[in-house]
């Protein structure tokens, strides 16, 4: 005997089920939630917890912006301007050569007047 009701509820949940397993690998692999960050991205939240709007990260001392090597041979980064710097001053900064980039892509760069800048900060985490 033929039931074709039925194969059509059992094959409509067979796609809820798939569909349904579907949804939540793609949820879970999405690059919002925070359980997906990566460790130096939590630790450097964690760092400068304790750090005020109006902080020594405001201000760069005159000092020349020195270049940090990088393994990646089409990664740009221009900073103008390319001059000695008053005591507040914005730059602007530019990075070219990224292969994939996307929207949602952002870079930070952050100079304390007290740091030091005679190695790259995480280029373990870059090579």
């Amino acid at each position: 005997m033929h039931f074709p009701l039925m194969e059509t509820s059992s094959s409509s949940w067979v796609f809820k089920f798939f569909f349904a397993r579907l949804l939540i690998f793609f949820l879970s692999s999405s690059p919002c939630f925070s359980w997906r960050l990566h460790s130096s991205i939590i630790n450097s939240t964690i760092e400068h917890q304790n750090h005020t709007f109006i902080s020594e990260f405001r201000v760069v001392t005159r000092r020349l912006l020195n270049e940090c090597p990088d393994p990646n041979p089409y990664l740009q980064i221009e900073v103008t301007p390319n001059s000695n710097l008053a005591d507040e001053e914005n730059v602007t900064v530019t990075i070219s050569g990224v292969l994939v980039p996307d929207e949602h892509d952002w870079v930070a760069m952050i100079s304390p007047s007290n740091s030091d800048i005679s190695k790259c900060p995480l280029n373990e985490v870059l090579l």
